[in-house]
């Protein structure tokens, strides 16, 4: 059977939750362990937590400990965490690293408690600028989506946070994070109803008294309810130029338009309206163009949870990739390049799902020209590059070739398993079933027992189907060999 079917699971841009955040990158450590397989890239991690007081390599161990530790490693990964923290100092980023990555090791073995505890710890004595996401990294791994939600709220918009809070955390005002998390629940779990579960847990805010109003919008459009959103959104911008307009900490105003095209996009009905309000929120926040590309960034990552909403992802990034943020090369170099890769990955990505096989190509082409190997988006983009030289080429040898540059120049470990995944599906081609099985082993260490939702859910899956497949051809072989 021919690659296209027997290994037909489609390549996706890889999404974890904490991807926005800046990880520890030592180069001396990651030039040792890039190579190693995961058992030996955590054994290293946990040895090195003793054998060194150097900061920066300890926080590139210990964000190893934090990422991938599962399992048979979580028990020695907690006692040599343990043991290093009374030689930290107190109230430092890596003692809170180090609460932190034990956190999410709690998480991961259900002390929900527990972990809740040491969280919190670290997020009110402010001792690591990614305490949140950190958290939130954890509650997404565990399937919590409305819990962070929740919580993404009230980081925006309780009283009881203060000016230096905010500041600390970079606490942005918008909520469309807690929107796409909803989103991600009801995915997982139809019958899932915001209103119901998680309207009523959202506290009024003094400082923003629209807040709850907005979340209001976004939780019925959650539930299917679009036309009760948009209506609510139109009221709530209205009452915003009104001169009886509640006084605010945070002007609302600039981010109306914004879950005006988030909710049209998701709803998929009216993508020219969807890409109307998507310019006026741009036109309303013309002195913030790196606002502007993450937020459609973010839009993007929302819609990666769905197969069918990933169709949907075009519809705004034709509009994005179109305007000054790009065409104007003054304000492009100001922008983040590891978001306009990501948007750019996002619109190849939107491109081959609508069946735009040669635009996607093209895209792929481009990203691997401006984008590799320096960030994520182009390490995915040349994987997928590979594929789409097989897929529409037949050109196995640019495959490989264009395989073997991304795992030579590949920094970015959550990609290893689509690299043994592209192998495996090239060894399944020539039909050498025992190499392939091997690779589609090792691509399954790495994603662990529990991947999250969404695309890398996906992905779990399709390994374990393919898997499945090629135990069969070999179990097949060897009955025909024994029949001899």
């Amino acid at each position: 059977m021919g690659i296209r079917n027997s290994m037909k699971v489609t390549f996706v841009m890889v999404l974890t939750f904490c991807s926005a955040f800046t990880t520890y990158a030592d180069s001396s450590y990651h030039s040792t362990v890039k190579d190693m397989t995961l058992g030996n890239r955590i054994a290293y991690a946990i040895e090195t937590l003793s054998e060194t007081d150097n900061q920066d390599i300890l926080n590139s161990a210990i964000e190893d400990i934090r990422v991938y530790a599962k399992t048979v490693e979580e028990e020695s990964a907690l006692s040599a965490l343990d043991t290093l923290l009374p030689h930290t100092l107190p109230q430092s980023e890596l003692r809170g690293h180090i609460l932190l990555t034990r956190a999410s090791i709690l998480a991961r073995q259900g002390l929900d408690d527990d972990a809740e505890t040491f969280f919190r710890y670290v997020i009110r004595n402010k001792w690591h600028k990614n305490a949140y996401r950190m958290y939130y990294a954890s509650l997404w791994e565990c399937h919590k989506y409305d819990l962070s939600a929740i919580d993404e709220f009230h980081r925006h918009t309780s009283d009881s946070l203060s000016d230096e809070d905010r500041e600390f955390y970079n606490c942005h005002g918008n909520f469309l994070e807690m929107f796409t998390r909803l989103r991600a629940k009801k995915l997982e779990t139809p019958d899932f109803l915001a209103m119901q579960s998680v309207y009523p847990m959202l506290k009024p805010s003094n400082r923003r008294p629209l807040a709850r109003e907005i979340a209001k919008a976004l939780c019925l459009a959650v539930d299917g309810h679009y036309g009760g959103a948009f209506d609510l959104l139109a009221q709530i911008d209205e009452s915003l130029i009104s001169p009886e307009a509640p006084k605010s900490d945070y002007d609302e105003s600039k981010d109306i338009p914004l879950y005006t095209a988030t909710v049209l996009i998701f709803e998929g009905k009216d993508f020219q309206r969807a890409r109307d309000s998507f310019q006026e929120f741009m036109d309303r926040n013309q002195d913030n163009p790196s606002k502007i590309l993450e937020r459609a960034v973010k839009i993007g990552h929302g819609l990666f949870y769905s197969e069918d909403d990933v169709k949907k992802i075009p519809e705004l990034t034709e509009l994005v990739l179109s305007s000054y943020l790009y065409t104007d090369e003054t304000i492009t170099q100001g922008l983040s390049i590891a978001d306009r890769a990501s948007l750019l990955n996002g619109h190849r990505s939107g491109l081959w799902a609508q069946n735009r096989t040669d635009e996607a190509y093209q895209a792929a082409v481009k990203l691997k020209e401006e984008y590799y190997p320096q960030t994520l988006s182009g390490v995915d983009a040349v994987l997928n590059l590979a594929l789409y030289e097989i897929y529409l080429h037949d050109d196995f040898e640019a495959a490989e070739s264009l395989l073997q540059d991304a795992l030579l120049n590949n920094s970015y470990k959550k990609m290893i398993p689509h690299l043994k995944q592209l192998q495996a599906a090239i060894a399944n081609h020539k039909c050498d079933y025992e190499v392939a099985l091997t690779f589609l082993d090792e691509a399954l260490i790495w994603i662990g027992d529990n991947p999250p939702y969404g695309p890398e859910a996906r992905f779990f899956e399709g390994l374990l189907k393919n898997k499945k497949h090629i135990q069969n051809i070999i179990t097949s072989e060897e009955s025909k060999e024994g029949a001899l």
